[in-house]
């Protein structure tokens, strides 16, 4: 976006395009909420790891160590967690770091300065517990830096004592280490090749401080799910109280529809707004990590580059897919006023349409990815024979709350 081009786009002037940055006029006494979601700042920190700095004065005004926002970039995509780096509270913005792994995320860092992100909401989840515990531990592996420095920094605040072990699989990858080097008391990096720091895994090196004496009086682990356990395995012996920051599958975020559900001891939490940091020493990694790859497959579809190609080289006489059905929705004009639903619902003939396109899959992965198991080919079948009062009482049989899911059920990507 060029600088004219700024100035035409952004109303009464507070905003202004200066190289590859949007800057903000304060001097307005009231801040423009309609630019709520604008990218102010853009830069590489590593490889497919890319800082932003968003407007968004609202959750900055809020936000707490440790917290979270869900975002969308578009009307028809998945709303993903993000947590809040840091905060501007006097410029209204605050900081997201994203690695592109996923479509969602390769399209959020293809955004630039100037650029809007759809929604953000937050912020979400419960707040670290910070206080003087003494001397507190911080490892982070990869892009988990991001997660970890924004509680580093309001632990040292508490007076605390910092240990910071940062580990990446190379030099290149290692995030924030001037911005961890600054709030630590020690520092220790670690690489998987050995590029920089310590040549070996985080865990290896949490192991050789501990052989030399050195004593925790609390620790946080973020990073991958193999590397918070290895953490909270070492740790255990030792008793040290252990917090691990988790970021499992995510539907909405406030709780509704529990695809975030992880196993704390004998409890199930809801990492959205019990979390997301737990004690490591209870977590059940094993389910963690099985439900964490529910969907790869079908993101990496997404991704895959040739796709595009294959589709246009299709010769004419394959038949289309059967065209997805739209929801009849309640007018703008008239839902900001009111609090009636907005999904109008299907007529009976829409819904048989929608049902027909049900491939009735002979191991149907949707009933996999379904946080309560709900047999949606067989309530699908009913749908399409008619059967309407017999489809909603299957339902009913695996979900006592089928209103609720059904307002956050990501069902519109499948």
């Amino acid at each position: 976006m060029n600088e004219n081009l700024g100035k035409n786009f952004f109303r009464d002037g507070q905003f202004s395009m200066t190289q590859n940055k949007m800057e903000l006029n304060l001097r307005e006494p009231n801040l423009d909420y309609a630019n709520f979601g604008l990218i102010l700042t853009k830069k590489q920190l590593a490889e497919d790891i890319t800082h932003f700095e968003v407007y968004s004065p609202l959750i900055a005004a809020k936000v707490q160590a440790g917290q979270f926002v869900m975002l969308r970039v578009s009307e028809l995509g998945e709303r993903i967690p993000l947590t809040i780096v840091d905060r501007d509270s006097q410029a209204g913005a605050i900081t997201l770091i994203v690695q592109a792994v996923g479509k969602t995320t390769c399209m959020l860092c293809e955004l630039e300065p100037g650029e809007k992100i759809l929604d953000i909401l937050g912020p979400l989840g419960t707040p670290s517990e910070i206080e003087n515990y003494g001397r507190a531990l911080i490892v982070a592996g990869g892009v988990g830096a991001a997660v970890a420095f924004p509680v580093a920094k309001a632990l040292k605040a508490a007076g605390n004592h910092i240990t910071a072990i940062v580990g990446a699989r190379t030099k290149d990858l290692i995030i924030l280490k001037d911005e961890i080097e600054a709030i630590s008391d020690e520092v220790y990096f670690t690489t998987d090749d050995g590029s920089f720091g310590f040549h070996g895994f985080t865990s290896m090196q949490l192991q050789q401080l501990l052989d030399h004496g050195a004593h925790f009086d609390y620790a946080l682990a973020v990073g991958p799910v193999p590397m918070m356990r290895s953490i909270a395995d070492i740790t255990k012996p030792y008793q040290i109280p252990t917090k691990v920051s988790l970021n499992p599958i995510m539907v909405d975020g406030t709780g509704m529809c529990g695809g975030c559900r992880v196993q704390v001891g004998d409890q199930v939490r809801f990492t959205c707004v019990e979390g997301p940091e737990f004690d490591g020493h209870l977590v059940d990694f094993d389910t963690l990590m099985t439900r964490n790859r529910t969907y790869n497959h079908m993101e990496a579809c997404r991704l895959e580059p040739k796709l595009g190609e294959i589709q246009t080289e299709l010769p004419m006489t394959v038949a289309p897919p059967k065209a997805r059905q739209v929801m009849p929705e309640l007018p703008v004009a008239e839902r900001i006023h009111t609090f009636d639903e907005v999904a109008l619902g299907f007529t009976a003939e829409q819904a048989r349409l929608e049902a027909a396109r049900c491939l009735q899959c002979k191991n149907p992965r949707c009933v996999d990815g379904c946080p309560v198991a709900v047999r949606i080919p067989e309530f699908i079948q009913l749908i399409l024979e008619d059967k309407i009062t017999e489809s909603a009482s299957l339902v009913l049989e695996d979900n006592i709350l089928p209103r609720v899911c059904g307002r956050v059920c990501p069902q519109t990507e499948q």
